[in-house]
């Protein structure tokens, strides 16, 4: 299922594609783990979303409106 939420935790990489990261979503508020990286395996540990950074987007503030694809 599809919502929004806002970043709690900075995204420091633009994205020059569309981009899905890895996140623990709770109250409207997301939390990204430390150390992210796609061959990061154990970052999925806890994480029930994916926030969606769309193509073009600079690195990403606290405080930024994302769309997430909730994994329940």
């Amino acid at each position: 299922r599809w919502g929004e939420g806002v970043l709690d935790t900075p995204f420091p990489k633009a994205s020059p594609r569309r981009r899905f990261i890895r996140g623990r979503y709770e109250h409207g508020h997301i939390t990204l783990p430390e150390g992210h990286a796609s061959g990061m395996l154990a970052s999925l540990v806890g994480c029930n979303c994916l926030a969606e950074l769309p193509a073009g987007s600079p690195p990403a503030e606290a405080g930024t409106r994302v769309r997430i694809l909730l994994l329940e």
